[in-house]
């Protein structure tokens, strides 16, 4: 029984060697081997293209600070290495154009789910290349008021003045208005002094000089009142102040706002 089995599989070996040898012809071979070779000679090109890219860029960014330009260099390298391993597997392929439909599909499906953080990555380099702001700056983006506190390969993390941590993703950035506070002179501030609206603008301005009079020393220079106007009922009132050091300025509306209410009661002074 063990030796007819053995000739049924020797058979079976043969029958397929058979089957192999005639469907496989010597033109089938070179094909696949003209295939081999071109596609070995793509990934060899590929390899030296994007060293050639890396040290051209190196060479082209030097003024560029060294985390940006290796982050720019590592970006390159690794598209053009993806655009040449994807050539070579097309060529392999037995269906090139099935292959390549299916690669492009891949292709925009990744993109899209990606897409977020691939906008963040232009953005941080955009960020990085214009340099909007420093670790330490004062600045208000959204409505939002804040000390930058962190920044990262997505976002930034700032500190507002109730110790708030807001994290402002890079995308967000690059395409809305951000103002930098923080000047060679100092940071300046924008604060709002809301009370009743029946309050008469003038005397107010001349009372709010008269009590920022008192902080004169912990100013750059003299405050500016402006009178915004009547909002949700309220008479709001612009004052812009330009401190050396930032961290005051908590105490300063502290300050503010006990002299204020101490005249108004409902009045409020607030960033």
């Amino acid at each position: 029984m063990t030796t007819l089995l053995l000739n049924i599989i020797k058979l079976m070996i043969y029958e397929i060697g058979q089957i192999i040898s005639e469907t496989i012809t010597t033109s089938m071979i070179l094909s696949i081997l003209f295939k081999i070779i071109i596609a070995s000679i793509i990934l060899i090109a590929t390899y030296l293209i994007g060293r050639y890219i890396s040290h051209l860029l190196s060479r082209f960014l030097t003024r560029v600070e060294e985390d940006l330009r290796n982050r720019i260099i590592d970006i390159s390298r690794y598209l053009i290495y993806a655009v040449g391993i994807l050539i070579a597997i097309a060529i392999l392929s037995p269906e090139p154009f099935t292959f390549s439909i299916l690669i492009l599909i891949v292709g925009l499906a990744v993109i899209v789910s990606l897409s977020d953080i691939l906008r963040n990555w232009g953005s941080e380099l955009y960020i990085r290349a214009v340099k909007p702001f420093h670790i330490g700056d004062w600045i208000e983006i959204l409505g939002k008021n804040g000390r930058v506190v962190k920044t990262d390969s997505l976002g930034v993390l700032i500190e507002t003045i109730d110790r708030e941590r807001v994290y402002v993703p890079n995308s967000v950035i690059a395409r809305e208005i951000v103002v930098n506070r923080t000047t060679p002179y100092g940071t300046i501030f924008r604060l709002r002094a809301e009370m009743s609206s029946d309050v008469d603008e003038i005397y107010v301005s001349e009372v709010l000089a008269k009590i920022l009079g008192e902080i004169r020393g912990e100013l750059v220079d003299e405050p500016k009142i402006s009178y915004l106007g009547v909002f949700d009922g309220k008479s709001v009132f612009e004052i812009r102040l330009v401190l050396l050091n930032i961290r005051k300025i908590e105490d300063i509306i502290e300050f503010l706002n006990k002299r204020i209410r101490e005249i108004w009661p409902d009045a409020r002074v607030r960033i």
